[in-house]
């Protein structure tokens, strides 16, 4: 049970709502004793909030040439980086398309050898 705990509750998240809970003590006790277990159940939902806010890490660029952002036509500069990184993916395919033949190649010659030598036999 305490391992569950442990996952579902961020000691940020529970501080926080202990402080709220102070807080709404100090200004107005009578509330407080209502307040404290509404945020008592919310501790776990607020808890996986920030922990989902903070696996993104802020990976939210909303500048015009990042595909994702405002301005949904590409820039040129946007439009040239990806022309340039096809073309090394095509080179590198090419590439190894060339070393793929060249050891099947090989290969047959290998296999082409031995059948020789067992007909020889």
């Amino acid at each position: 049970m305490n391992r569950y705990l442990k996952m579902c509750l961020n000691w940020k998240v529970a501080a926080a709502l202990a402080a709220a809970v102070a807080a709404v003590w100090v200004i107005a006790p009578k509330v407080a004793v209502g307040v404290a277990p509404l945020l008592l159940i919310a501790v776990c939902p607020l808890s996986m909030l920030l922990m989902m806010a903070t696996m993104r890490g802020g990976h939210q660029d909303t500048s015009p040439d990042h595909p994702g952002g405002l301005d949904t036509a590409p820039s040129e500069r946007r439009l040239a980086e990806l022309k340039s990184q096809m073309s090394e993916v095509q080179a590198r395919q090419d590439s190894l398309a060339n070393e793929i033949r060249r050891l099947e190649d090989r290969r047959q010659e290998v296999e082409g050898g031995s059948e020789q030598s067992r007909l020889n036999r």
